[in-house]
């Protein structure tokens, strides 16, 4: 009789413990079931979205685009090589662009940056001297950067820069004059791109492009001199441009 009741409690606590570990189980289930369960496939889901965005992009390896706009100069830009003075004269002018982007992986890409760019002016200076030029700045930079889609044909592209900067500037006042420099400059593009082919896009957005000019090789009645204007008087450039243009997909 002892040993039944013995085995009889046994029994009861083992139930009981099994029982404790069978709800434990069932509270996790219905816990994971409830929010975790949401919560992972909610994550599966964006993570297969944008896994077959970027797949459908992903078979582009090389990206061809040209495009053009408008610029416009900001901050202390100043391209008069007779000081900061004469710094209004001029605009941004018109811009063109010419880069090839190589894709090295699902979103970075890297290659390289072309830009052109051409304003003018005609202005008085001081002592009363009258100053037409035309000013012309190219500008060649290696570049690395992204491509994100956003749906299934438009993506983002940002690309940031650094490279070599060149100003010329031919012009006349009290005789014909020709003004070259060069420095180190960076850009930054943000674009939007939208696939109208399987090889070709379209894109739209903003590029700024900086750099600052230390001196100026001036040339003027077949006389050659290298001026190093102070601090506030340098060549400065600061310009956003707005563009548009297309992209060519391989």
């Amino acid at each position: 009789e002892i040993c039944a009741c013995l085995v009889g409690s046994e029994m009861c606590i083992r139930d009981r413990s099994y029982e404790l570990i069978i709800r434990i189980f069932q509270f996790i289930r219905l816990f994971k079931y409830s929010i975790m369960r949401k919560l992972i496939l909610f994550f599966l889901f964006v993570f297969s979205v944008t896994v077959g965005f970027a797949q459908s992009f992903s078979g582009d390896k090389l990206f061809i685009s040209v495009d053009g706009g408008k610029g416009v100069l900001f901050g202390k830009s100043n391209l008069s090589p007779f000081g900061v003075n004469y710094r209004g004269e001029y605009n941004g002018g018109l811009t063109c662009n010419v880069k090839t982007l190589y894709r090295i992986d699902k979103f970075w890409v890297a290659g390289l940056k072309f830009n052109l760019s051409g304003t003018s002016a005609n202005y008085t200076l001081d002592d009363e001297t009258n100053v037409a030029d035309n000013v012309e700045l190219w500008y060649l930079g290696p570049q690395l950067g992204f491509k994100i889609p956003i749906t299934e044909r438009t993506l983002i592209s940002c690309v940031l820069g650094a490279g070599y900067l060149h100003y010329r500037d031919e012009g006349r006042s009290n005789s014909e004059f020709k003004c070259t420099s060069g420095a180190l400059a960076g850009n930054m593009d943000f674009l939007v791109e939208y696939k109208l082919t399987d090889h070709l896009a379209v894109n739209g957005g903003f590029s700024v492009l900086s750099g600052d000019f230390k001196k100026i090789e001036m040339t003027a009645d077949e006389k050659k001199e290298t001026l190093r204007p102070n601090k506030l008087d340098r060549l400065y450039m600061r310009r956003l441009d707005f563009q548009l243009g297309l992209v060519f997909c391989y």
